[in-house]
């Protein structure tokens, strides 16, 4: 199960860029295309992290329904969270 996931999330992570070279190839292309795949650390940390996240999202959602009123802590933990996740993709996706 986790090796799908990381390996659906290596499939979206993965950059590929074009990069015009002086000379023909070949091939007669003008460009180059240079496959960016993410390292296994990284998408294992990001699984983790939504793993916690999910964990939160229910620890806050019980203590919501037990004390009737939201733990700032957690939710604090849960907006640190999806911000580093949101950040580590976009972080990906334009460097």
């Amino acid at each position: 199960m986790a090796e799908a996931i990381a390996s659906w999330l290596e499939k979206k992570l993965t950059r590929k860029l074009r990069i015009p070279t002086q000379l023909l190839t070949p091939t007669g292309r003008k460009t180059t295309i240079i496959v960016l795949k993410p390292s296994r650390r990284f998408i294992y940390a990001i699984i983790v992290a939504v793993v916690a996240l999910s964990f939160l999202f229910v620890l806050e959602a019980l203590y919501l329904l037990l004390f009737g009123e939201l733990n700032d802590l957690i939710l604090s933990a849960i907006v640190a969270l999806a911000s580093g996740i949101t950040g580590s993709f976009l972080g990906n996706l334009y460097s």
